[in-house]
């Protein structure tokens, strides 16, 4: 390594450890705050993280080594009535479209609820856990290009057969947040997770199998539309302090000119903590933009620690090795660093 790399990689880890300590005592602060407080008409509660990340670059010139606010949310969350609840989210640290989840929810009879308005769709585990929780910092590029996080519609979802079933489907835009749709046509999308073991006390209860589908038309050019079809597949396992994810993406989409464009990805996850502080991660992606063009696929190896202060802050750091078929695109090696305080 080069003494510039390795100046890159301490001035990294001071600003992201000055930044975690900082947060120790907010943290410590915020544990006694009172989660909801009365308002006019129900409950209020107000709640939200920030994300300080450092990333350097080695073999690659077109990058540089750099400070940002990563996340910076603000969560909103009012409980009206025993039926009737409201959340809206927003990212100040988004460059555009700031606003993440605004939505009305519905409590009906027989484990049911229904969900109206923009929210995280059903469709990608990895896209529908939150940032705050996720063990890498960043998302696999299938989920990145594969799937979408958020969209306005209305959902229905429950557990039902003893909370071993859990059952989603709704209509949506299919356009992203803050995006009306361009067309009259709107994406049915539906998911279902299944833990077959659930409640039975041995070392196959962590098991969930799962699988998701959307399926509508896009705009294309000019009044013209295509379909587009999005499959998910999902394996989590865990055990004690051991935890194995693994997920599968594919879409079919139409072209200008009638053809259709397959494209898919997969990741899978492994991680280990270590006395609740400490937690290893490995991680392996690969992503194919078109499976009809040789020669385009991206993979990603992640090894990674997450370090966790207390409840409230957690520091990560993750090292990438990026492997681009594309001889055009350079391959690269990445440190990132992230620091995040819950509030």
């Amino acid at each position: 390594m080069r003494k510039s790399d390795f100046r890159k990689i301490i001035f990294g880890v001071v600003g992201i450890l000055c930044f975690g300590a900082s947060g120790i005592v907010q943290a410590e602060q915020a544990a006694d705050a009172e989660k909801f407080v009365k308002i006019g008409q129900g409950d209020l509660k107000l709640c939200g993280y920030v994300q300080s990340y450092y990333a350097c670059y080695f073999e690659e010139t077109t990058k540089n080594a750099t400070f940002k606010i990563n996340r910076a949310r603000l969560d909103l969350m009012s409980r009206i009535t025993d039926e009737v609840s409201a959340r809206i989210q927003i990212d100040p640290a988004v460059a555009s479209s700031i606003l993440l989840d605004a939505y009305l929810k519905y409590a009906l009879p027989y484990n049911v609820t229904i969900t109206t308005g923009q929210f995280k769709i059903p469709f990608c585990e990895e896209l529908l856990t939150s940032s705050a929780d996720l063990d890498t910092i960043e998302t696999s590029e299938a989920a990145k290009n594969l799937a979408q996080s958020y969209d306005i519609g209305a959902v229905a979802d429950g557990k039902f057969l003893g909370d071993m079933l859990y059952a989603a489907a709704g209509g949506i835009n299919g356009t992203d947040k803050n995006t009306a749709d361009t067309n009259d046509n709107k994406d049915l999308v539906g998911r279902l997770v299944i833990t077959p073991f659930k409640g039975s006390k041995n070392p196959l209860e962590g098991l969930a199998l799962g699988a998701a589908g959307q399926a509508g038309k896009q705009a294309l050019s000019g009044t013209n539309v295509g379909n587009r079809h999005r499959l998910d597949g999902m394996l989590k396992y865990k055990y004690k302090n051991f935890k194995l994810l693994a997920e599968y993406l594919f879409q079919r989409s139409e072209q200008t000119d009638e053809s259709t464009k397959d494209s898919e990805g997969w990741y899978a996850l492994m991680t280990y903590k270590i006395f609740s502080v400490l937690q290893g991660v490995l991680k392996y992606e690969q992503y194919e933009p078109n499976r009809s063009v040789g020669q385009d696929r991206k993979a990603v190896a992640t090894i990674g620690c997450d370090f966790y202060l207390n409840d409230y802050t957690k520091l990560q750091a993750n090292y990438r090795l990026k492997d681009n078929e594309n001889t055009s695109t350079t391959d690269t090696k990445e440190f990132l660093l992230q620091a995040q305080v819950k509030f």
